[in-house]
């Protein structure tokens, strides 16, 4: 079980309640996908929020199912026990149930609830006035709100106010007032690895592999996963402190019409963007590169963001067909790192910190000028610029515009027209005299003009 510095706040409740919801007013992000589709979260979400001085963690929950209901398979025993664990977890449960009506799904959340001995609010979402008497026969704190009016949410806060202080006190909790899942991303001592990819490649399976806890559901049914999921490396290692993992919904072939996979996809996109090094998993049973596979992690290359390429199950497919992708993915990106595994297994999983933080490191390594410029004399040297219109084009300077990505300008006369063979020359010859594996370098050119020429 994680621990936290701060009081736990699970919300439960039947499909369609309004739970994701909630947690996005509770945590004051958008961060749950609120979606009309039934049963549409599935892994346990979690978020910082904050009422005046007192911080707590907010947790989602997905579906939850009565012991002998049909709908009972293996896959959705995986939901129902992410919630269980998330009540375990729990300070404080809100149930959340809708108009006023009771089924035996919420009886059979209160008695799970009661097992694990948790103090239980009742939220009735509800703009009708309510019949109290079964609620209160229950036995828990009863409250109507409507989660769309601002009145009923400032109401709220200050139910949830007492309660966030009555626990500071009795468990001495932390108090920091500015703690947001936002701020834990951007923050610069975490490194953010984004698992990204297909659907059904492996990146949830890997995920629990190396926490060796199920945190994240696997099934082979494709788009299992909805949602980003944050996991910090912080709750299952020591030394593994500043890394954080975030799992992402698999990309499909198309995304093109507003539906579950869209949401799915902006989210993934967003979680590019504020990563430092993207693992890309590759289904090596498929025993070929996808266009699509291409094009995403060309897309990655384009953001400017580190990669290492991870071709999963290995336990399925032979040492050739491994060295065929890896030869494929030289053909185009000679500079990027891949590594096969197998998720299942376990196989090689452990050796992937390796390489994230030999990438990090490098990317974050000064880089002299003069060494830049020894790199490009001897460059210029063994092979000479193209020529434009009639004159060999000249590289006279080289330096540093910007790290993270790796930003190069070029000065000389008539740079700009250098042709694209001889910039991926540049490119390669600076890759390899840099050792900078895994990250893009980007360069730019700016011509030297004579002031006297007018």
């Amino acid at each position: 079980m994680m621990t936290y510095h701060y009081p736990i706040i699970t919300i439960v409740g039947a499909n369609n309640t309004g739970k994701s919801f909630l947690y996005n007013i509770l945590t004051k992000t958008n961060e749950a996908i609120v979606n009309s589709v039934p049963g549409f979260t599935r892994d346990r979400q979690y978020g910082y929020g904050y009422i005046n001085k007192y911080t707590y963690v907010c947790i989602d929950t997905g579906n939850y199912y009565v012991n002998d209901s049909i709908f009972l398979n293996k896959y959705n025993q995986q939901i129902k026990i992410q919630t269980i664990q998330a009540i375990k977890e729990a300070n404080l449960v809100i149930l959340l149930i809708r108009d006023n009506i009771l089924n035996t799904l919420d009886y059979q959340i209160l008695q799970d609830i009661r097992i694990h001995n948790k103090h239980i609010l009742l939220l009735v979402n509800s703009n009708n006035k309510i019949d109290t008497k079964e609620l209160l026969s229950l036995g828990c704190d009863l409250y109507r709100i409507n989660l769309f009016k601002n009145h009923d949410i400032k109401k709220l806060y200050k139910i949830l106010y007492i309660f966030l202080k009555q626990i500071h006190k009795q468990q001495n909790k932390i108090t920091f007032n500015n703690i947001t899942k936002n701020n834990i991303l951007s923050n610069q001592k975490y490194i953010k690895i984004a698992v990204v990819g297909m659907p059904n490649v492996g990146k949830s399976t890997l995920i629990n592999r190396i926490i060796k806890k199920n945190r994240v559901i696997i099934h082979s049914t494709a788009g299992t996963t909805r949602n980003c999921i944050i996991v910090p490396m912080e709750n299952y290692y020591n030394h593994y402190k500043n890394i954080i993992l975030i799992d992402t919904p698999g990309i499909y072939k198309n995304n093109y019409h507003l539906n579950i996979n869209t949401y799915s996809y902006m989210k993934t996109i967003t979680t590019i963007k504020q990563a430092n090094i993207i693992l890309f998993i590759i289904d090596g049973d498929k025993k070929t590169l996808y266009k699509k596979d291409i094009a995403l992690i060309q897309y990655i290359v384009n953001q400017g963001k580190s990669i290492i390429i991870i071709i999963n199950k290995y336990d399925l497919i032979t040492s050739n067909v491994f060295h065929n992708f890896k030869k494929n993915l030289y053909k185009i990106y000679k500079y990027l790192p891949v590594i096969c595994i197998s998720a299942k297994t376990g196989r090689g999983c452990m050796n992937i910190f390796k390489l994230i933080y030999q990438v990090y490191n490098i990317t974050h390594e000064k880089i002299k000028t003069s060494k830049l410029m020894h790199i490009l004399y001897d460059a210029t040297n063994n092979v000479s610029p193209n020529i434009y219109k009639g004159r060999r084009i000249k590289i006279k300077f080289i330096h540093i515009v910007q790290y993270n990505p790796l930003v190069i300008m070029l000065h000389g006369s008539q740079v700009t027209k250098l042709n694209n063979n001889y910039k991926r020359y540049l490119i390669n010859i600076l890759h390899d005299k840099l050792g900078y594996i895994g990250s893009p370098i980007i360069l730019q050119y700016k011509n030297n003009y004579n002031p006297y020429i007018h």
